[in-house]
């Protein structure tokens, strides 16, 4: 069961990636650059109904990938991987939300709808946080888990800091808020697939 578990842990990240270059490349004019990931799946957005199966069933894979990592902790009684895995289920979960709630088209004033995507776009950060950084610490009870504790200490602070310049890259920063996203997003990207190659090779 383990190796089906990391092997989600694998295919998470890289539909991920596959969905924001395929969302890029169907959309004439569409800027990686400045333009937020979320336009790609706001109201109206060119290929709305591919890109929402794609970012729903990405969220989908992770949150199976979150249960089952954190039950498997569980077992093994390593807490802050336990707790990691709960965090990931929170990021899942509120992507999955998303799609009910979108975000407001640019320049447009601000919806109940768009403020909700923004506090459900917050919560999947602070879980990025948090999941990453209860990892490190569990990695450090890990035989095996050193160079994974430095790396996820690593990737973390990376989070850490893209994120708040994310977060005020949309009215500071707008002509580089793209790149200040994925940099993030990127990061836990980075983070889930080298933990999940690790572990599937490791973890006995």
């Amino acid at each position: 069961m383990k190796k089906y578990l990391y092997w989600t842990g694998i295919l998470t990240p890289l539909l991920y990636i596959f969905t924001v270059v395929l969302g890029g490349a169907l959309w004439p004019g569409y800027s990686h650059v400045r333009q937020a990931i979320s336009e790609l799946s706001m109201s109206g957005a060119p290929n709305l109904a591919l890109m929402d199966g794609l970012f729903s069933f990405y969220g989908m894979l992770l949150l199976a990938f979150s249960i089952g990592f954190s039950l498997r902790w569980s077992k093994a009684e390593n807490r802050p991987l336990t707790l990691s895995g709960i965090a990931l289920a929170l990021c899942a979960l509120a992507g999955l939300l998303m799609k009910f709630f979108r975000q407001d088209p640019i320049s447009e004033p601000l919806t109940f709808t768009g403020t909700m995507h923004l506090i459900l776009a917050g919560v999947t950060s602070l879980g990025t946080i948090f999941a990453i950084f209860f990892a490190a610490a569990g990695f450090h009870k890990l035989p095996f888990g050193a160079g994974l504790r430095v790396f996820s200490l690593v990737m973390g602070f990376i989070v850490l800091v893209s994120g708040g310049l994310t977060a005020a890259g949309t009215t500071q920063l707008p002509a580089i808020f793209g790149i200040l996203e994925r940099t993030t997003i990127g990061a836990f990207m980075l983070w889930l697939l080298v933990i999940s190659v690790t572990l599937l090779r490791r973890d006995k």
